[in-house]
């Protein structure tokens, strides 16, 4: 692990070097580590701040990994662009993610509800813990006006891919389908862009469908205005997909 301001940025410069379009640094604990708890903080403020100024010097960004008040405060301090996670933030701190004009991304855990135990311990304990706080998360920064963007944390097996697809459903817990829509396209797109000249996809806008815009289109049978779980079905639901103009999916009736 990096130590210091120096080798911080040594550490973001090679991860540039090597083709990153942009840096997340573990800032606080996390649920699959498995020496943190939820409630540690990761890296000072100097630290974060380091990594912040070699990200830029690349005209990128760096976002953080926190769930905490602490630690999320440590990153705002020092720069940091995009939030992940933050399920266990007070509404002050969540003011303060607004003022600074940063995004927050984040998700429902809701594929991991069904396995958590009461009284869980280790992971799930911790897991547990994390979910406590995303109602209060998801309606607050609803109350605040603070977009969210559409993240999954699923990786690893491709049970968890599948398990993922289940976040719009999820999201309806606090959000409209008009909302998740947004979450998952303009919004993220945007946030996206913060990676300026490293971002791949130069040629025109994402996340929006517009002249001069990437062809990025699905078809889906139903309407997600009205209800977006039918994007769950993606196999019968999602009758066409066209990424940049070319057709990989294409079921529609001649």
């Amino acid at each position: 692990m990096p130590t210091g301001p120096a080798e911080v940025k040594r550490a973001v410069r090679e991860a540039l070097r090597q083709g990153a379009t942009a840096i997340k640094v573990m800032a606080g604990g996390g649920i699959s580590s498995q020496y943190d708890p939820i409630d540690t903080t990761q890296y000072s403020v100097e630290e974060l701040r380091a990594a912040v100024e070699a990200a830029e010097q690349w005209n990128t960004f760096v976002a953080v990994h926190a769930y905490t008040d602490a630690a999320v405060r440590n990153a705002l301090e020092a720069g940091v662009r995009v939030i992940e996670h933050g399920h266990l933030l007070s509404e002050d701190t969540l003011k303060l993610l607004k003022k600074k004009d940063a995004y927050l991304s984040s998700q429902s855990f809701g594929f991991v509800r069904r396995y958590i135990k009461p009284g869980a311990s280790g992971r799930a304990g911790k897991a547990a813990q994390v979910m406590e706080g995303t109602d209060n998360l998801m309606l607050t920064a609803l109350k605040l006006g603070i977009p969210v963007a559409f993240g999954t944390d699923s990786f690893g097996s491709m049970r968890a891919y599948e398990g993922a697809v289940h976040e719009f459903g999820y999201r309806l817990r606090w959000f409209t389908s008009l909302e998740i829509l947004k979450q998952a396209t303009s919004h993220n797109a945007r946030l996206l862009a913060l990676t300026g000249p490293r971002n791949p996809y130069q040629d025109g806008p994402l996340g929006v469908i517009q002249e001069g815009a990437y062809a990025d289109l699905l078809v889906v049978e139903g309407n997600p205005l009205e209800d977006v779980k039918v994007l769950e079905d993606y196999e019968n639901n999602i009758q066409l997909i066209m990424k940049d103009g070319v057709i990989y999916k294409n079921t529609l009736e001649k």
